[in-house]
């Protein structure tokens, strides 16, 4: 039987942040409930249960996994027909215990967790499967899709589960990322003994939107997260340690020139190849901001690497294969745009931005997403808006394209 109680909900509202007081002792299903009142009770309990990821549409990659516990908060809306089926008062409902998740390759992630209400015998099981249809850049979010199931046992008067799916989206910062989505839940709450012969079983769709943020420190991230599912209002929280995208990816990227440097016997790299590669990977950008890395535009980047730089075919197969690496590994550009200001004069700035719209242009339409990214180039570049619509004329011009604002 689940028992509701003070010390119950205070370890759970000190976990997720919100104090609420519940003064429910039992859930025992009492003779001659209604079924009406059941379904109610099922609404809420269907909310409830529903898997909580609190995890960005980011993926965790091939080395990345996590390790912590979760903690959820459900409101009940209810509380007339939990009092009637149950003889409670029950406000509100709480699961707390352990969760863990690990990348897979090609941009899947599974995760899984184990939950009870402290001192009780309910037990919560979920395990998901999420696999991002767009991993983000620079300039763009990350996209994903996740297929969840959960399942509530040991109780002696109800049994549930949920078969839960959504699609959200989310934005990689240094140290941040923050996430939105939608989604359905598909849950169906079971009387058991005794109550069996007099209820049937009840089924809820529900519609569920979320948003949240996952810090990451070092080793250590913190999720917090806010639902609504149906007309029950849900925070859920969840403490990890692992290894996260946003702090392993510069180290990734690290490791990647010291194995370069290794595996060449050779001197590091110098300032001429530092310009090369800052150049190479803000062209592979432009050339993925619009979704779809196309050929013509590869070929612009090979042809301005070949023209700028004076770089042989193998170099420039080298180079723009690290470029991509690096593009793929990266959660800021920022200093790759910096090499640029550091070594470049004002006149070789324009050039660069001018190399940057050849690739834009190079499929014959500016995508709006295309456009944004420029813009933030220029401003780190430290462009006047009014030399950055002149060098996109220019190349417009010349690619013979109508650009798609004047600014």
């Amino acid at each position: 039987m689940i028992k509701l109680n003070a010390s119950v909900i205070a370890a759970t509202a000190a976990l997720i942040l919100v104090a609420s007081p519940v003064s429910a002792d039992d859930l025992d299903i009492q003779p001659g409930a209604l079924q009406g009142d059941f379904d109610d009770l099922a609404e809420d309990l269907s909310a409830a249960i529903a898997y909580k990821s609190v995890q960005p549409a980011t993926p965790q990659g091939l080395i990345g996994f996590d390790v912590g516990a979760i903690a959820s908060y459900t409101s009940v809306e209810n509380e007339g027909a939990w009092r009637r089926v149950t003889g409670e008062n029950v406000g509100e409902l709480g699961f707390i215990g352990l969760a863990a998740s690990k990348g897979l390759p090609l941009n899947f992630d599974v995760a899984a967790y184990y939950t009870v209400i402290p001192g009780t015998d309910a037990k919560l099981y979920g395990a998901e499967a999420r696999y991002a249809i767009w991993d983000g850049n620079i300039a763009l979010p990350s996209i994903a899709l996740r297929l969840g199931y959960s399942e509530l046992t040991g109780e002696d008067d109800i049994e549930a589960d949920a078969l839960s799916y959504d699609i959200s989206i989310s934005k990689t910062l240094p140290i941040l990322t923050p996430y939105i989505g939608y989604g359905r839940v598909d849950a169906t709450v079971t009387p058991k003994g005794s109550a069996a012969t007099t209820l049937n079983e009840e089924d809820h769709d529900l519609d569920r939107v979320f948003l949240g943020a996952k810090i990451s420190l070092a080793i250590m991230s913190i999720g917090l997260e806010a639902e609504q599912t149906g007309d029950n209002t849900g925070f859920n929280l969840r403490i990890g340690f692992g290894l996260y995208a946003a702090v392993a990816k510069p180290f990734l990227s690290m490791w990647d020139a010291l194995s370069g440097k290794a595996d060449s016997d050779g001197p590091a790299p110098t300032a001429e190849r530092r310009r090369e590669m800052a150049a190479a990977v803000l062209m592979v950008e432009v050339a993925r901001a619009d979704f779809d890395e196309d050929a013509r535009e590869l070929a612009v980047v090979r042809q301005q690497l070949g023209k700028r730089f004076g770089l042989t075919d193998s170099e420039i197969d080298k180079l723009l294969r690290e470029a991509q690496q690096t593009a793929d590994r990266e959660v800021s550009l920022h200093r790759y745009v910096e090499t640029l200001n550091d070594a470049l004069e004002y006149d070789d700035k324009i050039a660069v931005l001018e190399m940057l719209w050849r690739v834009a242009y190079a499929d014959g339409v500016l995508e709006k997403h295309e456009e944004h990214l420029m813009r933030r180039y220029a401003d780190l570049l430290y462009i006047p808006h009014r030399d950055w619509i002149q060098a996109k004329l220019r190349v417009a011009e010349q690619a013979q394209t109508t650009p798609s604002e004047q600014g």
